[in-house]
């Protein structure tokens, strides 16, 4: 028990994803064409000098390539489950609300079996709620 809350706290740790682009659109050929001509007019205009360090440098290049991609590719849209209602968001911070107790008192075994029957149970609403919506849809 003691791995798996150590390794959820390492996860938290790690800070919020990175955005991801719709890389998809590159496929299309004009779009393809219009993204390398942007590209190539911007890495030709940026000026760096020599006594510039290395990671002054390596910032104005990687902001110009976001710039360009934000403009030309967009970002994804994110998609959105149609499972998940207001049972599962309850569900949800029941179990959030329990690992958190978990990981603040690791050693209390009451607080461990809590999360594991709060986990349970929202498992057990995910899955109806997925079913229930498949049900619907065919």
């Amino acid at each position: 028990m003691r791995n798996a809350v150590a390794a959820v706290v390492s996860l938290r740790s790690k800070g919020t994803s990175a955005d991801r682009f719709d890389v998809n659109k590159l496929k299309e050929t004009n779009t393809r064409a219009f993204f390398k001509q942007k590209l190539h007019e911007t890495m030709n205009s940026i000026n760096v000098n020599q006594e510039e360090t290395i990671d002054t440098k390596w910032k104005v290049i990687k902001d110009a390539i976001k710039t360009i991609t934000d403009t030309v590719i967009s970002k994804q849209k994110r998609t959105r489950k149609l499972w998940f209602n207001n049972s599962c968001q309850r569900a949800f911070n029941r179990r959030k609300e329990a690992m958190t107790q978990l990981i603040n008192y690791p050693t209390n075994r009451e607080k461990a079996m809590v999360y594991k029957k709060c986990q349970k149970e929202a498992n057990n609403i995910y899955l109806d709620m997925k079913n229930g919506n498949i049900q619907k849809i065919y």
